[in-house]
């Protein structure tokens, strides 16, 4: 990620610092393995799946930011804002969402035989998920949520919204621009959202359960804040029962055979990381 001339070299240190960090880049990688699945080369799915991961990584950055969870560390280092200030960390998060779309915008200009139509469709499958029908509608949800007066179907409603629709959306690309037919698309698309809630079940029972340096930011912030999350109202143990019910069930929604193997060893990983 090059400054490019006449552009803010601390803006970009701060994009670096954020989007290149030691990571899972779970979301990219699920948007190539989809695309596998379905018989493509990863060299075409990779400025789609570059994208996502800035897209994703700017809704870190903001939702580390002191008005949203206050956070100081992620991805095991110093979070945007006390590295390079609030100001700046919100200038990178913007930065960050707008490339990921200008990467996806340009591919047909740099790639010979790119067809624009389907480019088109995956920018509108991801702002659709980044955006009210997606994910700021389930940061807004979870700031407002408490685990006093929330209950689970206010749990999935954020997980849907906050994590799950990212997900799903970045396997539906992955499938789209693959080839695949609608039907194909819809059953992946339903399996990542289920594979995601069971994501967010589990990120929350390791905030719950495991030390910063494995977590890679801070620890124990959803009892301190009164989080809305499903181990508060239901228990680790429910939780971690919860989450493996609905990836054997994803795993189930996706298209049989072989070649999608890869997905359903991605989607045990969800429930069994450590980090």
């Amino acid at each position: 990620m090059t400054c490019p001339p006449g552009a803010s070299e601390r803006l970009f240190a701060a994009m670096r610092h954020a989007v290149l960090a030691p990571a899972k880049r779970l979301r990219p990688i699920l948007a190539i393995t989809a695309y596998r699945s379905l018989g493509g080369s990863e060299r075409r799915i990779y400025p789609v799946a570059a994208a996502i991961e800035m897209l994703h990584t700017y809704s870190l950055i903001h939702d580390d930011l002191p008005c949203m969870d206050n956070d100081d560390f992620r991805r095991g280092q110093p979070s945007a804002h006390r590295k390079y200030g609030e100001a700046t960390a919100v200038l990178t998060g913007d930065a960050l969402l707008t490339l990921g779309f200008q990467v996806i915008g340009t591919i047909p200009e740099r790639r010979k035989g790119a067809d624009a139509a389907t480019i088109l469709e995956a920018v509108r499958i991801l702002a659709a998920a980044a955006g009210t029908g997606g994910l700021i509608t389930g940061q807004s949800l979870d700031l407002s949520g408490s685990a006093r007066t929330g209950n689970l179907d206010d749990v999935g409603r954020i997980h849907r919204n906050k994590t799950a629709r990212l997900i799903a959306a970045a396997m539906d690309t992955g499938a789209l621009v693959g080839g695949a037919g609608m039907e194909t698309r819809r059953r992946i698309r339903d399996a990542g959202t289920l594979a995601g809630e069971a994501f967010q079940i589990i990120d929350d029972v390791l905030d719950r359960e495991t030390g910063r340096e494995t977590l890679g930011k801070t620890p124990g912030k959803d009892a301190l804040n009164d989080k809305l999350t499903f181990p508060a109202l239901a228990g680790t143990e429910k939780a971690r029962e919860t989450a493996a019910k609905m990836v054997t069930e994803a795993k189930s929604m996706l298209p049989e055979g072989a070649t999608t193997g890869l997905l359903r060893a991605m989607f045990d990983f969800l429930i069994t990381r450590a980090s």
